[in-house]
């Protein structure tokens, strides 16, 4: 039978962590439907502060006892519908589309169970030490509950630094509810080039290929040995 749990995460101020233990139990049972987040959002109302401000008021800012004060404050939006920093993370585990992207491509995971990905438009970038480097958008269509791993032809990364390379997924045409260009889904990729390997790659470049002749001409002149030849392509390698 479907099983959906009733107030499986309560959001009361800063909290919300540990939502992903409840929803990687949608890719392990096929039963399981997800659930309920208390609360959407927060219920209170607008009044003055003694600085004759404009604020929110809920239990306890009106003199009442006995209060649950903040209980109240429980949602992913604020009462005036602003966002809070939980909503990312509730955004990111419910998206439809999972995106794991690595130095050369990314796989695409459409969590959709009866539309393909043909109505996103993605975006690859690469930030170097914070800074954009490149940037491209493309189309990839993934069939409903399935996965596909799409190329992205970066540049080369060889300098020094920290790199993220980012893969965002966003509506393509505008909808009832948002408008297009509306990112629905991210995943980045990190990694670090230090300082020393740089150099070394920049320099390795140019002794392979003396290796390479040099083991090329050995073997022509059928003077190679097979000791040699190991020890030569461990140090090319």
């Amino acid at each position: 039978k479907p099983y959906i749990s009733c107030e499986y995460l309560h959001t009361m101020g800063n909290s919300g962590g540990g939502l992903h233990l409840y929803t990687e139990l949608e890719d392990r049972y096929e039963q399981y439907q997800g659930g309920f987040i208390w609360d959407y959002i927060d219920q209170a109302i607008f009044t003055k502060n003694e600085q004759g401000e404009e604020s929110l008021a809920n239990g306890g800012d009106f003199d009442d006892r006995p209060s649950d004060y903040e209980i109240c404050g429980n949602g992913i939006l604020f009462a005036d519908r602003t966002v809070t920093p939980k909503v990312q993370e509730v955004k990111q585990l419910y998206a439809p589309v999972v995106l794991t992207p690595d130095r050369e491509g990314v796989m695409i995971r459409n969590r959709n169970h009866y539309v393909t990905t043909v109505g996103y438009l993605f975006r690859a970038a690469v930030r170097k030490d914070g800074k954009e480097v490149f940037s491209r958008e493309f189309r990839a269509e993934t069939e409903p509950l399935s996965k596909k791993y799409v190329p992205l032809e970066l540049p080369e990364m060889k300098e020094a630094g920290e790199y993220v390379i980012q893969v965002t997924a966003h509506l393509a045409e505008k909808t009832f509810w948002v408008e297009a260009g509306h990112e629905i889904s991210f995943g980045q990729f990190v990694f670090h080039i230090e300082e020393a390997a740089a150099e070394s790659s920049a320099e390795i470049s140019g002794t392979e290929m003396k290796q390479k002749v040099s083991i090329s001409t050995a073997a022509v002149n059928g003077s190679y040995t097979y000791a040699q030849l190991e020890k030569d392509l461990k140090e090319v390698r």
